[in-house]
């Protein structure tokens, strides 16, 4: 029936729609399709490779010593 193929379309639209923008904000598709949970449930856990930004020994991560607004780094330009 039209009625109920438009309305199912209308719910995987805003849907994805959900999912665009969580992968927007940073998010991995491990975590948009709930999958973290289920993957620890068997015995696995998940890591960044370390050249990923959001792995903490990427220079970009903010917990790496080498990002401008890790709490313990100094700016050169202080003691120059």
């Amino acid at each position: 029936d039209a009625a109920r193929a438009a309305d199912q379309a209308a719910v995987r639209e805003q849907k994805e729609a959900s999912s665009r923008a969580r992968y927007a904000a940073g998010e991995i598709s491990l975590d948009v399709q709930g999958m973290r949970g289920r993957l620890a449930r068997k015995g696995l856990t998940y890591s960044q490779h370390p050249e990923h930004p959001q792995h903490p020994e990427h220079p970009e991560h903010p917990e790496h010593p080498e990002h401008p607004e890790h709490p313990d780094r100094t700016d050169p330009q202080e003691h120059a």
